[in-house]
C-alpha cells in the first residue's frame, strides 16, 4: 500500500497528502513509477504522530506550509536536489530539533521563501546542519 496521495504532473510525481501511521518516514524516489520531484502544500500538514522524515534525492521543491503543525516532528533530512522550499514549510513544528541539509555547505542555491522577521527558519526554532 502506497501511504501517500499524490498527483502526476510533467511525468513526475508529486506527493499532496501523506496517509499512512508509520513515525518514520522515508519519502521514496518513486510512486507509480514517476520520478517523486516535490511535497506539495500542506502535503504533511497535522501529521502530530511523524518523529522522522527523510527526503529522497529527487525531490527539487517542498511547498509552503508542506510539514505545519508536525508535532512530534524531530528531524528532516533534505537532499541537495531540493531547491526551493515554501515559507513556513516547518511552522508549528515544536519538536523539530534539526534540519539537517545533505550535500552541502550552506543554503546558497536553494530558492528560500522568507518568515514574517526576515529569515528563514522554516516557521521553526530548529538547528540547520549541513552534511557535505
Amino acid at each position: 500500500m502506497i501511504d501517500f496521495e499524490y498527483e502526476i504532473t510533467n511525468n513526475c510525481c508529486i506527493v499532496t497528502k501523506y496517509i499512512g501511521n508509520d513515525i518514520v518516514i522515508n519519502i521514496p524516489s518513486e510512486i507509480a513509477k514517476k520520478t517523486v520531484s516535490g511535497i506539495g502544500w500542506n502535503a504533511f500538514s497535522g501529521c502530530s504522530d511523524i518523529v522522522s522524515i527523510t527526503i529522497s534525492d529527487n525531490v527539487s521543491f517542498i511547498g509552503y506550509y508542506a510539514f505545519e503543525n508536525c508535532t512530534s516532528l524531530k528531524s528532516i533530512t533534505i537532499p541537495k536536489s531540493v531547491s526551493i522550499i515554501g515559507s513556513d514549510a516547518f511552522i508549528g513544528c515544536k519538536s523539530l530539533e534539526r534540519i539537517i541539509f545533505k550535500g552541502r555547505t550552506k543554503l546558497d542555491g536553494i530558492e528560500l521563501y522568507q518568515d514574517n522577521d526576515g529569515e528563514w527558519k522554516g516557521g521553526c526554532n530548529a538547528e540547520i546542519i549541513f552534511e557535505p
